[in-house]
């Protein structure tokens, strides 16, 4: 297979590689506006992979629009290694090499697939030789795609850094003092392998996963010793509870504690055993659920039966589940199936009717396969009860009901066990403080996050973040004060964003000569209250946060949310207490996948930032991850699409080669020799009026849909139509170039520099003239019609008639008029199909020409999609060069249909044009000519 399309791409990054990535350490500069972008440092654990460089494409791609537009921009780039992650890897490392194991899921196998040597792999027994080997390899790699980031500002966490570990004991000790951190017991997911929380970091499997907590009701199994734990988020519903479910194909386990002995699935003891039952003890780990069955457990004197149902999961809660059949349709259904209803016990009466879920599951007749209907009814219910007068009275009586706590749902260490939910004494950060949310709360209010939806999330986790676990017993990572814990990975990476600003040069200052009174002079005081050698410095290094700071946008995957983007937005509150150095702005996009599959490496399907850019060069990997999605849905990098940008882009190298001796000595002149040099001009500002409102809204797939594809299509288009203004070409080039910059910024700084282009700048953008693009397109439409009715005519002697209309047909204009005033207002295309205002417009239209109103809403509506709110002003328009354009144009077609024979022998249709005022159908009109094809012209 040839690679010479991408040997040629790669020759042009090869060639500008060192323009491309030398120029980016910005000093302060106050005559020019700042911009500062921050991405969240990657975890060193391993080469950058593809869903790493779709996250910070987007900061790369916002850091160069806002180079081209002026601003001193600064994108630095840290690289993270606290926490379990990495320990836990060096752990299963060592475990591998002394068993010889490199089996496909080995870390030993892992290390070698990214490229480690073999003999190299006993270094990486050591946790601290990874946070010094992957950071390199991820920046060669970033600087290889081609990044803007300021590399002299580069850091590594954990203590093996003595400024940042410094800065984050700084960090800690003010939050101390404004009473943000406190001491308690507090549930937290917790490794047992470990014996420490696990963190989101820290964790294989179930990185989202929070704690659910439970109520759990404990009751005697009648005749026995024995007692069954329920756990349940609803305990009030075990007044009415008329039996119990089990899965009798399970086992159960019996264990004791204290004086009492109880029964429970042993995913529920594991969970106590770590909360308050401590000293809790198996006494049997096989208790078959079949042999419970039938058994009756005595509730409020009442005794309730154990009946089997199949589907309750023993990893959910204690495996006993409440069954209240008359207030819940499933449990109906369940019962009813197998026992008789006489027996149900009453929850309590809803409008004197003691079972609504029969009431309702005979009403609409539900069966047990109708899951999306019993879900909505059963909804229903559920808000009848919440309002019903007894209801508060219920949930009372079990405030002080022991809690249980487990993860929602499965989740694995780093060190591969599985965690529970444990009850420890903690370190924590109150994020959960009132008052502090509110403030939280009213600065989410005029936040900027691009998306709604982001907005609606931060407001979410805002609400329930509560108080978060900060230390941990092990990892790497920054000591918490003078104790043997360690803060955490999510807590020690909250404002590192300000100690980017001063990373280049804080260095210069002896470590041990940082304290408090260093970093409070930096970040908050005007002037020195203390002695220092470097006094100079630390005053500069204060400028220069003042100059950088607050943040202007900091892009993330939207999994950041719940955790690390919110405990941000609350830590910067606390330490800097001033609106002024919040934030601006959160970009969060999804998650990306690979040819429409999840990445993997245990499947194959992955792909790292290196193999991208050797598989497609670096710029055809930016243009395609700019193309692979926006926003919060997840994106798809797809194999076929970048396949073709790589074809897009080489074919578009040669045009660029072809034309740099043809416009060397040309200026742009903005001159038109025809109307397709109107057009194209025209073409290229809706084109930048487009770009810029997307590159503002950071919609990055829509905005190198316009730069790259729109702007190739319309200099194709214009070259088809024998577009030759040389001055319109260095005008395309410069403006391709400009906002292309962005994207393929290896490609954009070669032809800068073979077209001998001193600087780039962002594009001046004329008001774009919209109706004349719309009579291009019409005028587009009629040449295609003629091109069909032409070849379509089998008269032998072509001639020509062509009929040009100064008007529309006088219904045509009636209908336009009035559709015009029935859809004014803010919201036109809503209006368009609002049921009300068609049928408003219809009884306003004669009958008989209600077909011809029909079909004028549908094509107004595919022009307002295109065009905007303008087009029926377009529509109603006449242009009184309709007929000196076709005089101009239609015979250069007709000359590219006849043959050389034809020609020859005297064939040359005869073009005949003639203009009405009103045409006799609707259906043609102003840019819409009657065409037609005669055999005679004299018969005209």
């Amino acid at each position: 297979m040839s690679t010479e399309k991408l040997d040629k791409l790669k020759f042009i990054e090869e060639q500008v590689k060192d323009s491309v990535i030398t120029q980016y350490a910005p000093k302060v500069d106050t005559s020019l506006p700042k911009y500062f972008v921050t991405f969240p440092y990657p975890y060193m654990n391993g080469r950058l992979h593809q869903g790493h460089a779709y996250t910070i494409s987007k900061a790369e791609f916002i850091a160069r629009r806002k180079i081209i537009q002026g601003y001193n921009v600064l994108f630095p780039f840290g690289f993270h290694g606290t926490g379990m992650p990495i320990v836990a890897s060096s752990f299963k490392l060592k475990k591998n090499l002394e068993e010889g194991d490199y089996s496909k899921k080995s870390q030993a196998n892992i290390l070698i697939n990214m490229g480690v040597p073999k003999e190299s792999l006993e270094k990486f027994i050591d946790p601290y030789y990874w946070i010094e080997y992957f950071p390199a390899l991820a920046k060669i790699d970033l600087l290889k795609f081609g990044v803007s980031c300021d590399f002299t500002r580069s850091f590594i966490t954990t203590e093996i850094n003595p400024y940042y570990d410094s800065f984050v004991k700084w960090q800690f000790e003010i939050l101390k003092q404004k009473g943000k951190l406190k001491f308690g017991k507090k549930i937290v997911i917790y490794s047992p392998q470990l014996e420490q929380p696990c963190a989101a970091d820290d964790r294989s499997i179930g990185e989202d996963v929070e704690i659910q907590t439970y109520t759990l009701l404990e009751f005697k199994l009648v005749g026995l010793v024995e007692n069954i734990l329920i756990a349940t988020s609803k305990p009030e519903l075990s007044y009415g509870a008329s039996n119990l479910w089990i899965n009798p194909n399970e086992n159960f386990v019996k264990f004791k504690y204290e004086d009492n002995i109880y029964v429970a699935s042993e995913h529920c003891f594991e969970n106590l055993k770590y909360q308050y039952m401590k000293t809790a003890e198996i006494i049997n780990i096989n208790i078959h659920g079949s042999s419970l069955l039938y058994k009756e457990v005595d509730m409020y004197s009442n005794n309730v039966v154990i009946l089997p149902l199949s589907s309750v999961k023993l990893n959910r809660g204690s495996g006993f589940m409440l069954s209240v059949p008359t207030i819940n349709i499933s449990d109906y259904l369940n019962y009813t199936s197998q026992y008789d209803e006489s027996k149900l016990k009453p929850f309590f009466s809803y409008n004197d009717d003691y079972n609504i879920a029969k009431t309702i599951t005979n009403e609409y007749n539900l069966k047990k396969k109708d899951i999306e209907k019993i879900k909505n009814y059963q909804e229903q219910i559920d808000e009848m009860i919440v309002l019903s007068k007894n209801y508060d009275t219920l949930k009372r009586e079990f405030i002080k009901t022991h809690k249980y706590s487990e993860p929602q749902s499965m989740v694995i260490s780093r060190s591969g066990d599985k965690c529970v939910c444990a009850l420890i004494d903690q370190w924590y950060i109150e994020y959960g403080d009132k008052l502090w949310t509110e403030k939280i709360n009213n600065f989410l209010l005029e936040f900027e996050t691009y998306d709604e939806g982001v907005k609606r999330r931060f407001e979410d986790t805002s609400e329930w973040i509560g108080s978060w676990g900060c230390t941990r017993s092990s990892g790497l990572g920054t000591k918490f004060f003078d104790s043997d814990f360690l803060i955490d990975s999510l807590s020690d990476s909250t404002i590192y964003m300000a100690y980017y600003t001063i990373a280049n040069r804080i260095t210069q200052i002896d470590s041990k000569n940082l304290n408090s009174d260093v970093w409070n002079y930096i970040f908050f005081k005007d002037y020195p209250d203390f002695d220092h050698p470097n006094i100079s410095l630390l005053k500069e290094l204060r400028e220069e946060f003042h100059y950088w700071y607050p943040i202007d946008i900091r892009v993330s995957g939207k999994d950041l949310i719940p955790n690390h983007l919110t405990m941000s937005l609350y830590t910067h509150q606390a330490i800097w207490e001033d609106p002024k150095m919040m934030p601006s702005s959160y970009y969060c996009n999804g998650h990306i996948t690979l040819n429409s599959k999840k990445m993997s490496k245990s499947t194959g399907n992955f792909m790292t930032l290196e193999d991208s850019i050797n598989k497609y060069s670096a710029d055809v990997t930016r243009l395609s991850l700019a193309l692979s999605g926006e926003g919060q849905v997840d994106a798809n990098f797809d194999d076929s699409i970048t396949q073709s940008l790589l074809e897009k882009l080489y074919i578009e190298s040669v045009w660029f080669d072809s034309m740099n001796e043809k416009l060397k000595d040309v200026e742009i002149i903005i001159q038109y020799d025809n109307f397709y040099d109107k057009v194209f001009f025209n073409k290229i500002q809706l084109i930048l009026k487009n770009y810029n409102a997307d590159m503002e809204q950071m919609k990055f797939a829509r905005a190198v849909t316009n730069s790259f594809y729109r702007m190739i299509n319309a200099r194709n288009q214009y070259i088809s139509k024998e577009g030759d203004n040389m001055h319109l070409f260095r005008y395309f080039v410069e403006t391709f170039l400009s906002i292309n910059y962005p994207f393929c910024v290896h490609f954009v700084e070669y032809y800068k520099k073979l077209y001998e282009l001193e600087t780039l700048e962002d594009p001046i953008i004329y008001e774009p003239d919209l109706k004349l693009l719309n009579r291009s397109e019409k005028f587009e439409d009629f040449i295609h019609n003629f091109h069909v009715t032409y070849s379509k005519s089998k008269v032998k002697n072509k001639d020509i008639q062509i009929t040009i209309y100064n008007n529309h047909h006088p219904i045509r204009t009636e209908i336009l008029e009035l559709i015009k005033e029935k859809i004014k207002g803010e919201n036109i295309l809503e209006n368009l199909t609002n049921s009300e205002i068609k049928k408003s417009i219809m009884n306003s239209v004669d009958k008989k020409h209600r077909k011809v109103a029909g079909g004028m809403l549908k094509e107004i509506k595919k022009g307002i999609d295109i065009h905007g709110i303008c087009y029926i002003d377009f529509m109603l328009d006449i242009d009184p060069n309709e007929k000196n354009l076709v005089e101009d144009i239609l015979p250069k077609i007709i000359n590219k249909k006849i043959s050389t024979n034809e020609r020859e022998n005297g064939l040359e249709p005869i073009i005949t044009i003639k203009v009405e005022e009103y045409p006799k159908s609707w259906t043609i009109g102003p840019f819409n000519p009657l065409i037609k094809i005669i055999e005679n012209i004299k018969d005209y």
